[in-house]
């Protein structure tokens, strides 16, 4: 994921006091950009989903997000 993508998340994540919202948010640009799509690591998609504690990155936060959503075949778990 590119840094200025990140950072422009980063700070719509912290102007949104809904979750929910910043999640559709999320949706939504990957509905415009058909052809962004992630390769994200097996092991830290499972180790995230097991309960406790852990450190999210960005990252995370949008793999999460597009997995639960409609656009779950963006990520493919390597």
């Amino acid at each position: 994921m590119e840094e200025k993508l990140v950072k422009e998340f980063e700070e719509l994540m912290m102007n949104t006091k809904d979750t929910k919202v910043f999640n559709g948010m999320i949706i939504d640009y990957y509905k415009k950009h058909t052809k962004d799509t992630f390769e994200y690591p097996k092991d830290r998609y499972d180790e995230l989903s097991k309960p406790g504690m852990h450190t999210w990155t960005m990252e995370d936060i949008v793999v999460f997000t597009l997995v639960d959503s409609e656009l779950k075949d963006r990520v493919k778990l390597i």
